[in-house]
Formats: structure tokens, sequence, C-alpha cells
């Protein structure tokens, strides 16, 4: 059974509802008791009536009328018609039977004084609106016989399967499916065919028309790996006369017995000398023939010269590209050989492969010379003297410094020290030197080639007095906890620089003693203990001038352990109305005191991330938005012993009410004239109904135009605009223009 054609009625076109499950329309909050009319189209013109009673059953009668035979029967449908209100339309659903094959028709609610119909409806009330079961803006000007049936023909698809080989440069594969139908064979719609790889994502896809009940198309499809794809085929018809239906159809790719050659671009890679080890990142290219490799994968092995491998790694290929980072021991400078070869386990392509070369390069370092100053000695001079070794592949602990001070010239002295840690350090024996400076070579040698040499130039001051040392920056008192580590601080100038040794008193500076080893400007103290509480500190500093003494820092220590974070306030949920401001406190112990970081969950608590800046224990948010409803919110407090998460706050965020509309009169404004009054306005009867139903209120503008609004549930529905003459210009519904609608009525 074909659809008929829809018929036009009040201006606007009534869709077609499923004769199946049809709902018809009421366009009042009223029970519905009024009678609906309809009529049946045959195919050849004669129309059949049928009507319904709310206080009945309903009851309709089709019947079939061919060219030149009488009608071969009547098909009666009865239903329960009672009304479910729903807003401001109501529903009433209609269960018809299956309709057997017969000639074209459309039975259809009538709403035309020429339909045999006409006057079955209700027409105590006239003028009314209702939106069909499509969405479809229908207007009737007699009552409430509004709405259409359609019927549709089912049909069938077979789908069809492919199977192609293996190629790496993709595929064209011709598919084909065919729809049927009980009644007649399908010369319309489309048939869509989509090829869907193991995850689900779409490969390729291709549509075809249906001619004599057969669609066939051309899938152009990427490079596949051999397996089983699905092809999902689905036929549609836009004109409405057939159902749609779908099924599963097959793509198989088969492995290829004689896999593509291939051809390895081997890479060589080159590293510094690092101590701690290598990493290294290497790549190789992968061709052949039959086109662009997206399979298998290179294995980069390092061998050593003794045949040893130093390491290797492993990397997939994909456009013909194989790259990772390898990590290998700490290797000596030379060069090392690098296999490279390809698999495919798909055996789409043939295995190669090839060396590259792994050149290690001695690291290059930095020399940070070292200055001294003496001061003059008739007989001879003994200097210490140190420098940096530096180098970005890590610590420098080998090789030596050679320190020379030259005079004119002319070494006077040389010494060299061994580099321990990134320091190299040494005594000068020199002969008498007059007052001056003089210029400290120093330079950096690698026996080993593991390192580059460097050099730079110190210097060497000799001064012909001297001056006892003074106090620059005395070491200030220090608390701390046990088990925490605590350094002082001192520093003093003098003429030759002095030397320093710490002192502590453990009688409260009555009796003090040296400490071994602390001769440096600071002094530190490891995992304190409780039992040095009260323990006092002082640096004394000496030359051959004099010596000079700090003041004395005591150093406090604590018992107390640090404590992980504790929640003692957890964030309570916050409900706002949009615009507004809503706050979440949270607030937890822990020593040392916690620091805090606000986090948010847009999706139910799932996930958390962090807030840009939220770190005080009450999180504020200005001007909330209604999307934000629903969101979470927790507090993650964390100091050096752990951190502790508050419990999720949920945001209910509420729309914003318009403000409540005042019934006195606004007060007089004597710096200008009163507004002019509202013209008279010229309403169309049909909006003046929907006006006075819904209670629309009417607002007058700057420019003496006039705005009328109906509002459900505090939002515009209806809205009219008219301007200062009292003319209708413009009605709006659901923010849809419908000015001529109610122009014309």
């Amino acid at each position: 059974m074909a659809i008929g054609n829809i018929i036009q009625t009040g201006g606007a076109t009534i869709a077609p509802l499923n004769l199946n499950n049809s709902i018809l329309s009421n366009s009042n909050n009223d029970s519905f008791t009024g009678d609906l009319g309809f009529e049946s189209v045959n195919s050849n013109g004669t129309t059949d009536t049928a009507s319904v009673d709310g206080s009945t059953n309903l009851v309709m009668n089709i019947y079939y009328v061919g060219s030149s035979q009488p009608p071969p029967g009547v098909i009666t449908s009865t239903a329960d018609p009672n009304l479910n209100p729903l807003g401001l339309f109501g529903d009433m659903t209609a269960t018809m039977p299956d309709i057997p094959s017969g000639p074209d028709y459309t039975p259809t609610m009538a709403d035309s004084p020429s339909s045999p119909a006409y006057g079955a409806g209700n027409t105590n009330v006239s003028g009314l609106i209702a939106v069909d079961q499509r969405g479809q803006l229908r207007v009737s000007s007699q009552g409430l016989d509004l709405g259409a049936f359609e019927y549709q023909s089912t049909t069938s698809l077979t789908p069809g399967n492919a199977s192609v080989n293996f190629s790496a440069a993709g595929f064209n594969i011709p598919i084909s499916a065919q729809v049927t139908n009980a009644d007649s064979t399908v010369n319309e719609g489309i048939v869509t065919f989509k090829v869907v790889n193991t995850t689900g994502s779409l490969e390729g896809s291709a549509q075809a028309d249906v001619v004599n009940g057969q669609a066939s198309a051309t899938l152009s499809l990427p490079s596949l790996l051999a397996g089983s794809y699905i092809i999902t085929e689905t036929y549609d018809d836009t004109s409405g006369n057939f159902s749609s239906s779908s099924a599963n159809g097959q793509l198989t790719v088969n492995p290829v017995n004689n896999p593509a050659p291939t051809t390895l671009a081997p890479s060589n890679a080159s590293a510094n000398f690092n101590a701690s080890g290598l990493s290294v990142p290497i790549s190789a290219t992968v061709t052949s023939t039959n086109g662009v490799v997206n399979e298998g994968s290179v294995t980069f092995t390092i061998v050593n010269n003794d045949g040893t491998v130093a390491g290797s790694v492993q990397a997939d290929v994909a456009n013909g590209q194989a790259s990772d980072t390898v990590s290998l021991p700490s290797l000596a400078p030379g060069s090392y050989v690098i296999t490279e070869s390809y698999t495919d386990s798909n055996d789409g392509f043939s295995d190669s492969g090839n060396n590259g070369d792994l050149t290690v390069t001695p690291a290059s370092t930095s020399l940070t010379p070292g200055n001294t100053t003496v001061t003059f000695n008739a007989a001879s001079l003994s200097i210490p003297i140190s420098a940096t070794v530096t180098s970005a592949s890590g610590v420098v602990n080998e090789g030596t410094v050679t320190f020379v001070v030259i005079n004119n010239g002319k070494p006077v002295g040389v010494a060299q020290g061994a580099v321990v840690n990134g320091q190299a350090s040494a005594t000068l024996s020199l002969p008498s030197l007059s007052a001056g400076t003089y210029t400290i070579t120093e330079s950096y040698q690698d026996s080993t080639g593991n390192f580059s040499d460097s050099s730079n130039n110190g210097q060497l001051s000799v001064t012909s007095t001297s001056t006892a040392p003074i106090i620059t920056s005395n070491p200030t008192s220090q608390t701390a906890t046990v088990g925490a580590n605590v350094t002082f601080t001192a520093s003093a100038s003098g003429s030759p620089t002095p030397t320093v040794q710490w002192q502590v008193s453990t009688d409260g500076g009555t009796t003090w003693s040296a400490i071994s080893g602390a001769t440096s400007t600071t002094l530190a103290l490891t995992d304190v203990t409780a039992a040095m509480n009260g323990y006092v500190y002082e640096a004394v500093f000496t030359n051959s001038a004099g010596t000079a003494t700090t003041n004395a820092a005591m150093l406090t220590v604590s018992a107390t352990t640090s404590s992980e974070p504790s929640i003692t306030t957890q964030p309570s949920n916050s409900t706002v109305t949009a615009g507004q401001t809503a706050t979440f406190t949270a607030l937890a112990s822990g020593s040392p005191t916690p620091t805090v970081q606000w986090q948010v969950s847009t999706n139910g608590g799932l996930t958390f991330s962090n807030i840009s800046g939220a770190t005080s224990t009450t999180l504020m948010l200005n001007n909330v938005a209604t999307a934000m409803n629903g969101y979470e919110y927790q507090a993650i407090f964390s100091n050096s012993a752990g951190a502790v998460t508050s419990s999720a706050a949920a945001l209910t965020v509420s729309q914003s009410l318009p403000p409540p509309v005042s019934s006195s009169p606004p007060p007089p404004v004597h710096s200008t004239p009163p507004p002019p009054p509202p013209p008279e306005l010229n309403v169309p009867p049909l909006l003046g109904l929907f006006d006075q139903l819904l209670g629309a209120t009417e607002t007058v503008n700057a420019d003496g135009s006039v705005t009328e609004t109906a509002r459900v549930f505090g939002f515009p529905l209806l809205v009219s605009t008219f301007n200062s003459s009292g003319n209708l210009e413009s009605v709006t519904l659901f923010g849809i223009n419908v000015t001529v609608l109610f122009e014309s009525l």
C-alpha cells in the first residue's frame, strides 16, 4: 500500500501520522468530548467518512473502491479515546489493525467545508492551534478536526558481502544489497553502506539508489589488515512510501601469499659520553614498491666491540617510519654497530634489515678557575688552590687539573689535583713573590678520553700587609624538629683570607669545643636529636694578623614530629540562583600546616581537576551560571607528611526568576514629562483569544510601541509587538515568527 497525498488545510501543511499508532492533538486542557470527522480519499476520487464520539470507543470504517469493482469489505477499529492531558496540548491514542494490500488512499481528518466530513467535529470552539506528532504547526478555523494518518509499506533488506586481498594502497570494493516489499517492487529510496573496523571506527561509506529492488555502489577504503569487518547496510525512503530497514554484511580482507618486498634504510645516531648511561633517539625508514608501509616493526640492537649486546628497542612502523629511544649503559667514546631489522607479523611485507652506526663522543667540560690571595713572605709561599670541572653529561669523577703560576712569562710553581665530584684541589709551593697579581693557568685533562679537555686562568694576589679578620655576618639561631637538618652560616673579611673553625657549647656557652671538620663558612647539622636542644654554636676566623669570633647562635630542637593533614571541616553543598556567588569552605589540621588546592568535577565526581589559584580554605565562585548546576568541589590538603582529600560538595544552580511586576503605579518623575498614554491596540481576534487564555501582560516602550507577553511557568510563550499607532507588527510563538497566521485570522 503506497502513501496518499497530504491534504492542505488552513494555509498550513498537515503532516501525516502513523496509522498503526496515531496520536490526535487537542488544543485545550479540558477533557475531550467533541466529535472528530475523518475522510478517506479513495483511488477513484470518492471519499468515505467516519466519526468518533469522546464518550464512546473510536470506530473508523475504511472502504476500498477499485476502478471497476465494488468495495471488497469494511475494516473496523476501536480504541479508548480518553484524553491524557499533557500541559497545553493533550494526547489521545487510537490503535489501528494492519491494513491489507489495496489501492492508494489517504484517510485524513477533515478541515475543509468542502469535505463530506465537515461539521462532524467540535464547532463550539474556533480559531485554535495544535501541533501534530511530527512537530508541524497546524491551524483549524472550524474546531478541533485536525490531523492526518498514513500507511507505509514495510521493506526487508538482504545485505551484500565482499571479499578482497590485502593491499597497502587501499581498496575499491563493489558492494550491493537487495530491498524487497511484499506488495510491489521497490524503485525508490537509497541504501547506505558503512564499513566499521574492530574498534567501532568508520573506515569508509557509500550510497546507492534502489532500482528494481537492487542497490549497488563502490566502497573506497584505506589499507586494512587481514581479517573480518562489519558492513552496516541501511535502506531509507525520503518520499515516505516505504519503511526503513537495515542489516549487516561482512567484508573479508584476505592475507597475501607473497609478501611485498621491503627495503630498510638505517639511521645513524650519536651521543656524548655519560657515566650514568645513555638515552639515544634512533629511527629507520622502511619502503616498499607495494605502497606505504603501515605495519610491522623494526628492532634496533646496539652491539659492543666484543660482540655483546649493549641494548635494544623495538618500534612500530607508521607511514614508513619507525622511531624510538634506546636506553644504554655508559659506553666509552667510540663507534658501535646498530643492527636494524624489519619484520611484519601480518605477512603483508617481507622482512629486511641493515646496519647503522652509533658514535659516542667525549663529553664536553667547563673549568671554573680558583683564585687566591696571600700575604707577602720573604722566605716562600704555600698556597692552597682549587678549581671546579663541570659537564652537561654528569658529575666529573676522573682526570686531573694542573695549576701553573706564571711570573714574567715563566712558570714559578706547578701543582696537580685529581678531580673528585667535580672538584680538584692542590697546594702550590712558591718562592717569595713581590706584592702584585699573578696568572694561574688551570687546565683539565682526562687520560681515559671520556671527557674533553678544558682550561681557564685564575689569579694569585700577593698583598704587602695583613689585616685581622672582621666578622661580616653572624650566624642566627635556628629552630627545628627531631630528625631535621639545620645550617648555620657566618663570614669574615681579612688579609690573608682567614680560615674558619666552628665550635659548640653544650652548657649554654660556659665551655666551647671545636667541631671536627667544620672548617667552612657554613656549618651543616644533619638529623638533629632532642639531646641537642639548647646547644650554642659560634665560628672562629683566624689569619696571620689575628682572630675574630662570631656571636653565638642557639639551636632549639622540638620533640614534635610532623603529622599528616586531617580534615576538621568538610565542605557543604551550596544552592544559589544563577548570577549569584557560591562559597565552599574546608579546614584541616596537620604539622607543618598543610596547604590546600580546590578541585572541580563536571561529570558527577568521576574525575576532578585543579582550579587555578584556588589555594585558600574558602573557595568563592562569582556569577555562577546554570551550566554549573551539578558541579562537585573538593579540597586537597598537603604537607610534608602526606595529603588528604575532603568529601565532595555539590553546587545547585537554579534559574533566576524575573523581577515581580508591581501592581502600584511608579512614583511621578518631575524632571521629565510623563510618557504618552499607550495607543489603542488593534488586536486580531485569534491573538486576543490567546492573550486572554494565557493572561498576557502589556508593556509600553519608550518609543510609544507596546509589547504583550504571554508566559507559561515564567517563560515567554507568545510575544506580540504593536507600533505607536496600535497596529500589529510581529507575533512570535516559542521564538518562531507566526505573524502571518494572526494577520489572516
